[in-house]
């Protein structure tokens, strides 16, 4: 059994000489680029060497409504100069409704507790073109708690700030 052990070493040895055997000193060893389909990139940066319209590995995402934006997995695809009709260079923005041309990012509601038009707080992001019941485009509502007190009528008085005399005092207005 030891010689069996001794002989695998050698084995193993000699096998790893023969692997690494004698390296040539003089400097790195050149590689010949050559460009297999004629498109001006060399082989081994070229992702088709049959086709000479392929030839760059990009990131793209699938953009049915064509809008600039993509949805879904980033797709690695072989290409030349062109983007496919249907897709997008991969980018960090998504698509939030890839049916509809017209929607592509989300849009930032205002809670608008007493459905005036005005809204306040942090908002909240929803991927459509109006805002949805209970909330408002603009978050600039003095009173959320009162339909009379709005950004153009501060007082509530039914005059507008621009034509109220005292636009902080409900009591006192002047209608021209």
């Amino acid at each position: 059994m030891k010689i069996f052990v001794l002989s695998l070493l050698c084995f193993s040895i000699v096998i790893f000489y023969q692997a690494c055997g004698e390296h040539d000193s003089s400097g790195p060893e050149q590689v010949e680029e050559t460009d297999l389909d004629g498109d001006g990139v060399f082989s081994a940066q070229d992702c088709d060497l049959n086709d000479p319209s392929k030839f760059r590995i990009v990131d793209l995402l699938i953009d049915n409504d064509e809008d600039g934006f993509g949805v879904g997995e980033v797709l690695k695809n072989c290409i030349g100069n062109q983007i496919p009709s249907g897709f997008i260079e991969f980018s960090t923005d998504i698509d939030c409704d890839d049916e509809n041309d017209s929607l592509s990012q989300k849009i930032t509601f205002f809670v608008d507790s007493d459905e005036d038009g005005y809204g306040t707080g942090e908002g909240e992001a929803f991927c459509m073109t109006t805002p949805p019941n209970g909330f408002a485009i603009s978050d600039d509502d003095p009173n959320d708690q009162d339909t009379t007190i709005t950004p153009a009528d501060s007082d509530g008085d039914g005059v507008a700030n621009s034509g109220d005399c005292a636009p902080d005092d409900p009591s006192k207005y002047q209608i021209s």
